[in-house]
């Protein structure tokens, strides 16, 4: 038996498989068109992409504005895992008790359960990617004193 057979015993299974279902189109959900809200600390967010506007089912995407002077209060998600990535501007994160100055370019890892704020001290807007999976509901965090 030479190695061409012999690899081939070994990955006859993976080609043996059924293949996942296809996508059948190009989904595409346009930034422009998803509407703005504004959160009681004043953030302003809108969905990228989520369940309720895509057919995502774990994963959400969220375009977050935190005005210049405005604290996003400590919250935490029981579940859910978010990473914050900066696109302009810059802040205090903190986490599970511990911050640190954040800016552009900056990625933020959160895991469940770590409870966590972010203060825009500057006189300029704070621009954010969001995105969280399982993916974002009102229902997924929970505001801590």
């Amino acid at each position: 038996m030479n190695y061409l057979s012999l690899g081939m015993i070994f990955l006859l299974p993976l080609f043996s498989q059924t293949a996942p279902p296809t996508q059948t189109s190009v989904e595409v959900v346009n930034i422009e068109k998803q509407p703005w809200s504004t959160a009681a600390d004043n953030a302003v967010a809108r969905q990228i992409v989520s369940p309720q506007n895509s057919r995502a089912k774990k994963i959400s995407m969220a375009d977050i504005i935190i005005p210049a002077g405005v604290e996003v209060k400590r919250h935490h998600h029981p579940v859910a895992e978010e990473i914050y990535y900066i696109t302009s501007g810059e802040g205090i994160m903190t986490i599970n008790g511990a911050s640190r100055r954040v800016g552009k370019g900056d990625a933020i890892v959160i895991e469940p359960g770590d409870v966590h704020k972010f203060l825009n001290d500057t006189k300029a807007d704070v621009r954010m990617i969001v995105t969280s999976t399982p993916a974002w509901t009102p229902e997924s965090i929970v505001m801590n004193p």
